[in-house]
């Protein structure tokens, strides 16, 4: 606050203080008042009135400035009352009052906000983990249905027809499956921090748990699978890290070009000296240029999306938010009809060792 600003907001009351100090110049002369009287009345009601706005404004200033210094250093801004002083004039104290009641307020709508939104994500990962036994109770019984019938002499119509069945149940299951972990690790990624155990990973045993959750996929589409990621660990958790992988994965199969005689997913961890380094490259159908830098925004499905009417648009939004929320980074690079290279960045920290998990 400048003493300009604050002469000019109390412009009406100098001025009325100006018309009143006039008419009683005017009616003292008018009644043969003493000018020299009249002069030393004027003169020090004029010191009087200097003064008192002079003193007001270092008050208000101090107070204003104060505030404004603990807004700028705080980063929770609604902790502002609990570190600015009292002030000893009344418009300031009333501002602290009304400044703790607004405070107080919005505290309590958060904290019915926060516990709201906390039942309902725990309601929501009850939900999943509740519809994920039947599901894996189904798959179950696909696979002991298909063994019996291969079992059975002279059936050769209805095992046919059945393992055609099988297939398609097996196909939309997995979607299901993929769906349910989705909105698992998504109701998770707001809170991850209560649920992180950091260690030493194998990046050889990540891959494998990968690749066996996608075995069937990965025959299906004849798709070569290449791993060399050699003895490479990484400190990370190791449960995020495998939901990470398995999401690429998924899209590298997903979006895999039926067109091409061969359709492989590469997968390559190089040991830096500060960080490790672990790509995952396809030849699928590749994204658009344009859509590139936001295949990580929330529910971005681009022109793969709308074309192949497959995409939700989260997958990837879970991905850049977990590997965020673990302190690594993720990068992509794509060329449409040719590749994408999903990388994904482990830094190193030489001082903490961590067993292996």
């Amino acid at each position: 606050m400048t003493l300009r600003k604050y002469l000019k907001s109390k412009s009406l009351i100098i001025f009325i203080k100006f018309i009143s100090l006039a008419s009683f110049v005017i009616f003292g002369l008018a009644y043969g008042a003493r000018t020299d009287y009249i002069e030393t009345l004027v003169i020090i009601f004029f010191f009087q009135e200097v003064i008192v706005l002079f003193l007001s404004y270092i008050k208000k200033k101090k107070y204003y400035t104060q505030i404004n210094e603990v807004l700028s250093n705080l980063d929770e801004k609604y902790l502002v009352t609990e570190m600015i002083e009292d002030t000893d004039y009344l418009e300031g104290k009333m501002f602290n009052e009304w400044l703790y009641e607004i405070d107080k307020s919005m505290c309590d709508n958060v904290s019915s906000y926060e516990r709201r939104v906390k039942e309902y994500k725990e309601f929501i990962e009850m939900w999943v983990h509740e519809v994920k036994i039947p599901v894996a109770s189904i798959v179950i019984m696909c696979k002991n249905s298909k063994n019996k019938l291969k079992n059975i002499e002279n059936c050769n119509e209805i095992e046919e027809i059945s393992l055609e069945n099988y297939k398609k149940i097996s196909i939309q299951l997995k979607k299901i499956d993929t769906f349910l972990e989705q909105i698992l690790y998504y109701t998770r990624s707001e809170n991850t921090k209560s649920d992180y155990l950091f260690g030493k990973c194998n990046l050889k045993d990540i891959i494998k748990t990968v690749a066996l959750n996608n075995k069937d996929d990965l025959l299906e589409k004849d798709i070569i699978f290449d791993v060399n990621v050699d003895n490479i660990s990484v400190i990370t958790d190791k449960k995020w890290l495998i939901f990470i992988v398995n999401q690429i994965v998924n899209n590298c199969i997903k979006y895999s070009d039926v067109k091409k005689k061969e359709s492989y997913i590469k997968i390559v961890a190089k040991d830096e000296k500060d960080y490790v380094r672990l790509d995952i490259e396809d030849n699928g159908i590749g994204i658009d240029s344009k859509d590139l830098p936001k295949v990580f925004n929330k529910c971005f499905t681009g022109e793969n999306g709308r074309v192949f009417n497959k995409s939700t648009g989260i997958g990837l939004y879970i991905v850049k938010k977990l590997m965020d929320a673990l302190g690594h980074k993720i990068e992509i690079e794509s060329k449409k009809h040719e590749f994408t290279r999903v990388r994904l960045v482990f830094g190193k920290n030489h001082i903490v060792n961590i067993t292996d998990l």
